[in-house]
């Protein structure tokens, strides 16, 4: 693997390589068989080691570190080959679950209903979100925005933007990396038919025809962190149209959160809160 690197995702394991393409130990085969694809050759293949120690050795490597290596070693255009691979390697992975996800939540929702999705909903946020919910509103304010940050340029890459006003900064996800981007490839239509929560209700944001993988967002960022805290964290603003952006606030004084952000869904603003961020 020392040659041309070649930026492959874990999905493409999925899909057979031409045997013209095949690199590495699996030259000596060419010899005799050019294209590695006779009898012969696949025979040979079955009674020798198809990876050497030092590929094997490098597989097992995270990329980072072979990024960091790299750099240190002065090789500045493997480095950022290696970089470009470990975002094509981590993405579809982050992609597949999200789908995952959605057939879950649309297996619950077409078998048991709304109620059920919502209570499904719920026990996962007391399971999972709630500690970390805990330890995200002990940030100040600026660590908060930074972690948040963190979070999107992983879940949505190059369509993420900023902005900052005097009351609030403003995360903008322009593709959303999962209900966005599901809506704009179509896998709730044919052949996937990931299914929509039909009724505008408090897991929708009281929209109609809304995406069953996005129920979360109001859920987790919303509805439960109003009954645990007293208010959204942060607030989001839903997109106008299918697969347009999201806007998630993280206002600089949260008692002036608008009371729409709480009747969206289903909830009312505490009186007299103006509790300021760190």
């Amino acid at each position: 693997m020392d040659g041309e690197l070649t930026a492959l995702h874990p999905l493409r394991a999925l899909r057979p390589y031409p045997c013209k393409q095949w690199t590495g130990i699996e030259q000596e085969f060419r010899t005799e068989d050019p294209d590695g694809c006779s009898g012969k050759g696949i025979r040979r293949m079955s009674q020798q080691k198809v990876f050497s120690r030092e590929e094997l050795e490098e597989m097992a490597t995270p990329l980072v570190e072979r990024i960091a290596a790299a750099i240190d070693g002065g090789e500045y255009e493997k480095a950022k080959a290696l970089s470009r691979q470990l975002e094509q390697e981590c993405v579809p992975m982050i992609y597949t679950f999200e789908d995952f996800v959605t057939a879950l939540l649309s297996y619950i929702y077409e078998n048991q209903g709304d109620e059920a999705l919502q209570d499904s909903l719920r026990y996962a946020a007391n399971a999972v979100m709630k500690p970390m919910h805990e330890t995200l509103v002990g940030l100040g304010f600026r660590e908060k925005v930074e972690v948040f940050a963190g979070f999107f340029r992983a879940h949505t890459g190059r369509g993420l933007s900023i902005e900052e006003d005097d009351e609030k900064v403003t995360l903008i996800l322009d593709l959303c990396g999962s209900g966005g981007r599901m809506v704009r490839e179509g896998h709730f239509g044919p052949p996937r038919n990931l299914l929509k929560v039909k009724k505008g209700q408090e897991i929708t944001f009281g929209e109609e025809d809304f995406p069953s993988y996005c129920c979360h967002c109001a859920v987790f960022h919303h509805i439960m962190p109003i009954e645990w805290s007293g208010k959204p964290f942060p607030p989001i603003e839903v997109g106008s149209g299918p697969g347009s952006p999201c806007k998630w606030h993280f206002f600089k004084d949260s008692g002036k959160i608008p009371e729409r952000f709480f009747e969206q869904v289903g909830k009312s603003k505490p009186f007299g809160d103006s509790s300021r961020e760190g």
